[in-house]
């Protein structure tokens, strides 16, 4: 699932996931937008709090898009 679909779906803003996270909202609009792929830990925590609907995959997926 990519990320933008999994927080809209679930009703979350960008600043809200930020913060679950620990980054900032403009870092989770680049990697929701597939405008840049986060890094190995990020891609973990990203993993973590979607229960698993978002990993590396659908982070690639979404930068495939985006260009």
């Amino acid at each position: 699932m990519l990320l933008a679909d999994y927080l809209d779906t679930r009703g979350y803003t960008q600043q809200a996931f930020a913060d679950r996270l620990g980054c900032s909202r403009p870092t989770v609009s680049y990697w929701a937008r597939g405008l840049k792929h986060p890094r190995p830990h990020w891609v973990a925590k990203i993993r973590a709090a979607t229960g698993g609907k978002v990993g590396a995959e659908d982070l690639q997926a979404a930068m495939e898009l985006a260009s």
